[in-house]
């Protein structure tokens, strides 16, 4: 895209919205010269016409053109636009279920209205960046929904669970007193806890928390998490402190 000092629109419907870097969004100069062209055309050949023109113009025509009352042009020319939206989300999305990207494409396309026809400037990166947006939103849909996945996953497995998995699961409720998360979630948590840890913190870990089992005991008949792991009272404690350390900086990312 040319910087926006290579374009000149002032005949056009100014773009306010500003960058991250503090600079104004622009449009492309082929976008500018292209609106110009559909502006000067009827609107009954911009309708018939409306699979060549592009979809940042059409944005423009929805957001700016407008009529009091939704007449039939108009909605033949958001439907254009709300197909292509619809496409581009779903095809990015097609390495999930057909369903899931089906839910996919339509959260992209809800949201996408929503923003159009908010009346506030943030509307603007569609005219500035069109496919850029789409595609990005629809990256954070497919997170969103692998997330939910990954969740109702967990809580099928700690339902299916009576071990030291589903203690731990709830240990992670109590430290969240007063926001107490859905069992599935606490247990997409847990997963995400116990990834960062190596084998022996993670053993170490299931024994004293999941497991139940003391640290040492001056019982030698008394199974604790240094006789079941095989090493010293000392090591279990460093092994503990190091997994602390640990879920600590998972939790603050």
């Amino acid at each position: 895209m040319a910087n926006a000092d290579d374009e000149s629109d002032e005949d056009l419907r100014p773009l306010t919205r500003r960058q991250k870097d503090g600079t104004l969004f622009f449009r492309a100069p082929e976008v500018v010269e292209e609106l110009r062209r559909v502006l000067q055309r009827p609107v009954d050949d911009l309708v018939a016409k409306k699979r060549t023109v592009s979809s940042a113009v059409l944005v423009y025509v929805m957001r700016h053109l407008r009529p009091p009352r939704e007449t039939k042009w108009f909605i033949e020319l958001w439907e254009e636009l709300r197909r292509r939206v619809s496409y581009m989300a779903y095809k990015q999305a097609e390495g999930l279920s057909p369903q899931r990207a089906r839910d996919v494409s339509q959260a992209v396309c809800d949201w996408f209205r929503e923003e159009l026809f908010s009346g506030a400037d943030k509307a603007d990166v569609f005219e500035a960046c069109f496919k850029k947006v789409i595609i990005l939103r629809t990256l954070d849909e497919i997170r969103k929904v692998r997330r939910r996945d990954q969740i109702e996953k967990n809580d099928v497995e700690f339902q299916n669970d009576d071990g030291s998995y589903r203690d731990l699961v709830d240990a992670i409720n109590l430290r969240n007193i007063g926001r107490s998360m859905p069992r599935g979630e606490a247990a997409a948590q847990l997963n995400r806890i116990l990834s960062q840890l190596t084998p022996r913190e993670r053993d170490a870990v299931l024994a004293v928390h999941g497991e139940g089992l003391a640290e040492s005991s001056s019982n030698p008949n008394e199974i604790t998490a240094s006789s079941k792991l095989g090493i010293s009272d000392r090591r279990v404690r460093k092994l503990l402190a190091n997994a602390e350390k640990r879920a600590s900086a998972n939790e603050e990312e």
